[in-house]
């Protein structure tokens, strides 16, 4: 098993106000707790309204570097969508640039 330690970064967009964002930030990190095991573990979030960024930090395990980069990608798309969140594009580009839509 492989342990890894991700920092991860996403621009928020269609909020108007911080409130909106510390709000998003919030319910992400509650959903990425009922995701934490073995493999996804110890999730921090922050965020800064002046440049609508959401950084999230967490370690993840798996039988190689790229499962358990996967996981973590993964995870943290899964707590943004539980959240009401959507991902666009998030295929075509690394987890440290996502922009992201709440709905």
């Amino acid at each position: 098993m492989v342990g890894i330690f991700v920092h991860a970064e996403y621009i928020l967009s269609g909020c108007q106000h911080a409130e909106c964002l510390h709000k998003h930030v919030e319910r992400v990190a509650e959903e990425m707790l009922k995701l934490e095991d073995d493999t996804i573990a110890d999730s921090t979030f922050s965020a800064d309204a002046s440049t609508w960024t959401v950084e999230v930090e967490l370690t993840a395990r798996g039988n190689d570097y790229e499962e358990a980069e996967n996981r973590a990608r993964a995870a943290i798309r899964t707590a943004v969508h539980a959240a009401g969140g959507m991902t666009p594009e998030w295929s075509q580009q690394r987890a440290e640039s996502k922009v992201l839509q709440p709905t």
